[in-house]
Formats: C-alpha cells, structure tokens, sequence
C-alpha cells in the first residue's frame, strides 16, 4: 500500500517539474492595488450619498428657520368681572354666661393636644408669625470641644516610651512636618 503511494507521489513529482512558468507573470502587488482601489470606490458611494442628502436636509431647515415670518402679536381683550367682597359679619356681643374666649388652641385632636411636642411647635408658630423673629427663644450653645488628645494616645503607644522611632513619629505629627 505504500509502494502505490509513493509512485503516485512519484509521479505528481514529475508532472509539476514539467510545467513552466507563463512569461506575462502576475504583478502580485499591482493586484493587490487594483483590488483594494476598487473595494473603495464601492464604500464610498454610500457614504457620498448619505453626507450628501444630510447637507441637503440642513441646508433646507436652515433656510426655513431663518426665511419665516416672525409671529405676529394677538391682541385679546379679556373681561373679567370681580364680585364686590361680601360684608364682614357683625360680631355678636358676648353674653355674661360665656367666658370671652382668647387665644385659643387650634382645633385638634385630643391626643395631639396631649402630645406636648406638636402644640409647641403650634404655638411657637403661632407666636412668631404674630411678632416676628424677636419672639424666638435662644439657641442652646454648642457642647463644649473634647479635651485635645494625647499623641501617645493617638498613637496606642506606651507612655514613656524612649525609643528613637517613636520620638520621631511624634515630633513628626506634633510640628506638622512629613515623615
């Protein structure tokens, strides 16, 4: 099986070593050429084609906002009737049976009036816009600032702790200067 193989081999050997070369030849590099300048010439017609027609399409809403006539004002008359304020109603005398009622609180639930908070805040309201800013009581100061911490502390470091490195780290973070 091998030996047919070979001679098949063998003789396809033969057959090529027969053939010769064409004298034209096939300029490979001017194929290449060819072949890439026409590959371009069909891509770019799309794209001439679609630069083209987006030109156009500017060009033309361009000129149409800028050729329009400017608006031209309305003029609209327009009647509005006001009806006259109704009279105030007389305040009714107050009979000796009732007490005169003064400031009161606003109608509410009875337990939002026994939620302290809410009836604060009414009445504080309620003070400031019938006397201005002045009514406000005095914002509570700020808590005092935390003692300022020791290094060591900082630092989880023993107290008197003598070695070089530490004394350097400190005075570092004491006077502000880098490491």
């Amino acid at each position: 099986m091998s030996g047919s193989t070979h001679d098949e081999l063998a003789e396809f050997h033969a057959a090529l070593a027969r053939l010769t070369p064409t004298p034209d030849g096939i300029n490979l590099a001017q194929l290449m050429y060819q072949a890439g300048r026409l590959s371009a010439a069909r891509r770019n017609g799309v794209w001439r084609i679609a630069t083209a027609a987006s030109m156009m399409l500017s060009l033309g809403l361009g000129s149409m906002l800028w050729l329009r006539p400017l608006p031209q004002p309305t003029e609209r008359i327009v009647q509005v009737f006001v009806q006259p304020p109704a009279p105030p109603p007389e305040p009714t005398p107050p009979t000796n049976d009732e007490p005169t009622p003064a400031l009161s609180e606003p109608d509410l639930p009875t337990d939002a009036r026994q939620a302290g908070g809410e009836t604060d805040y009414l009445r504080l309201r309620r003070q400031v816009l019938a006397h201005g800013l002045d009514t406000l009581p005095p914002p509570t100061p700020w808590p005092a600032a935390a003692p300022p911490v020791d290094t060591n502390t900082l630092l989880d470091l023993p107290k008197d702790s003598r070695e070089p490195w530490i004394r350097f780290l400190k005075h570092s973070l004491q006077s502000g200067d880098p490491l």
